[in-house]
């Protein structure tokens, strides 16, 4: 399921922020090397075009990507999938597998509940 960049629809400077912001590998396993740049509000439920942003992209390796797509239900409730009608991308944290929970900034960084609260340094992996 490798999907090129091109099709992936992200502006560029969406995606090499992106891709910055997560070190260059996975944001949710934080180990596999990126493969995916994932719409959390998926494209056909208004998450292409209209939410090309920074806090709706998230880089995937190929396994998170998938397990994103197979597990909906969970994926929802972990942040890496959007409903039609939700919060912002902004709004709605993800949470990694190790549990910590990250909001997507609309200025391209990740932050925690603590860092939000406390005004620390980003985190990056």
């Amino acid at each position: 399921m490798k999907r090129s960049w091109a099709v992936n629809a992200f502006p560029d400077p969406v995606r090499a922020q992106a891709m910055h912001r997560a070190g260059w590998g996975c944001e949710r396993c934080h180990q596999a090397p990126l493969d995916h740049l994932h719409h959390r509000r998926p494209r056909g439920m208004g998450g292409g075009d209209v939410d090309n942003t920074i806090s709706n992209c998230a880089v995937l390796c190929r396994r998170c990507h998938e397990w994103v797509h197979a597990h909906p239900a969970e994926a929802y409730e972990t942040g890496w999938l959007i409903r039609r009608g939700d919060d912002d991308p902004d709004e709605i944290p993800v949470m990694d597998t190790s549990g910590v929970r990250w909001w997507l900034t609309p200025d391209g960084e990740r932050l925690t509940s603590a860092q939000l609260l406390g005004g620390s340094d980003a985190v990056c992996f």
